[in-house]
């Protein structure tokens, strides 16, 4: 990977959206934020995707009570801890593709999340691939995906299945827009997933409520998910 330590404005933006004391007293989530100012300096993945692939991988590791510090910047993508399997070359790059190509085709919508759409109030946050590997996380284990994930403390109440519109099963804010040449990439992505499924995760704060979204699906033997995270004022 190639680096450029002299551009810092990536880092900055990133380090302006967490509390760098929450850092201090966990080896495994300083582990993580030196990956991510990493990939924030690559030349290879400089603008905003950096950024917001990074914020969304470090929030979902402040919200686990796992080491979900497995961060592999070149393919933007975190394995998920305890994972049975681990992924192969051909696995990264379809998961790096996905990102990359739902990156695309939100800004193509205006938004930070293709998953949420512009439903979001946050712009700072984008999509995050997750190589689940294999095991029951299977439409109806949404409670599995979440477990080995250390994202217990959602209760299942927390969990809302969204629907996956058309007999394409694509997200909402896609299929609303099929004839755009920007989406096509993602969608022929997405498309390669078997038993696609997608829902949401909520939880309540003082200043309103987090979101993450999770569409999972299979591919090569092995669960996988793209994971969007966004804020309401209120739901």
């Amino acid at each position: 990977m190639t680096l450029n330590l002299s551009s810092l404005t990536d880092q900055e933006d990133l380090t302006r959206k967490i509390s760098p004391s929450s850092l201090s007293q966990d080896s495994g989530k300083y582990h993580l934020f030196r990956c991510l100012f990493f990939l924030c300096c690559s030349s290879q993945f400089l603008g905003n995707i950096a950024n917001a692939v990074a914020t969304t991988a470090l929030q979902l590791h402040l919200a686990s009570n796992k080491q979900l510090n497995s961060f592999i910047p070149d393919h933007l993508t975190v394995i998920a801890p305890n994972a049975s399997s681990q992924p192969g070359a051909s696995a990264l790059d379809f998961l790096r593709d996905l990102v990359l190509s739902a990156e695309k085709a939100a800004t193509s919508l205006a938004c930070s999340s293709i998953l949420l759409g512009q439903t979001s109030e946050s712009d700072y946050l984008g999509d995050l691939a997750i190589f689940l590997g294999s095991g029951d996380f299977g439409e109806g284990h949404e409670e599995d995906v979440i477990k080995t994930l250390g994202l217990q403390t959602y209760t299942q109440h927390n969990i809302t299945p969204i629907s996956l519109e058309t007999s394409d099963k694509l997200p909402l804010s896609v299929s609303s827009n099929p004839n755009s040449s920007e989406i096509q990439p993602f969608v022929d992505k997405i498309k390669c997933l078997e038993g696609r499924y997608c829902f949401r995760l909520s939880k309540h704060g003082s200043e309103g409520s987090v979101v993450t979204y999770f569409l999972v699906g299979k591919i090569n033997d092995a669960w996988v998910a793209l994971c969007g995270m966004g804020t309401w004022s209120d739901e």
